[in-house]
């Protein structure tokens, strides 16, 4: 491996079919990358000549752009002109509650607070969350990226 060599490069090289997977592997660990990394970059040079992987036919997806969407965030966790650039590009405005930390959040959850289209706890607090039954899942099915 070049010492020059750069993950551009590397997965470069593998989609122009000059590389194996074993040696793709072999140099992306050598670069440090993680095995997780490395997986989901072979994943992406995958063929494009490939047919796309077609599953259960889904009903469209609510494509309606909302006028408002309701966060509910750590204090001082996202940055005023991350939200007014966002307003700005998509013309949604956000509204946004704060909480001082996890239990908090789950008290007012759990006292009964509504409304919230995006919140952001802790890891460990999401999945109280979703054992409690007070968040929603995510349909994997729109989300062809995930």
């Amino acid at each position: 491996m070049r010492r020059d060599e750069s993950v551009f490069d590397l997965t470069t090289q593998y989609a122009a079919g000059r590389l194996t997977r074993r040696q793709f592997v072999a140099r992306g660990l050598a670069l440090g990358l993680s095995l997780t990394t490395l997986g989901a970059l072979l994943g992406a040079c995958g063929e494009s000549e490939e047919e796309p992987v077609s599953g259960p036919s889904l009903p469209p997806m609510d494509e309606t752009v909302p006028e408002e969407v309701s966060v509910f965030n750590w204090a001082e966790y996202l940055a005023p002109s991350v939200r007014k650039g966002f307003e700005e590009e998509y013309g949604i405005t956000v509204r946004e509650s704060y909480f001082d930390n996890n239990e908090a959040m789950l008290a007012k959850l759990r006292a009964g607070a509504t409304g919230y289209d995006v919140i952001v706890p802790s890891s460990y607090m999401a999945s109280i969350l979703i054992k409690s039954g007070l968040v929603e899942p995510l349909d994997f099915d729109y989300l062809p990226n995930m």
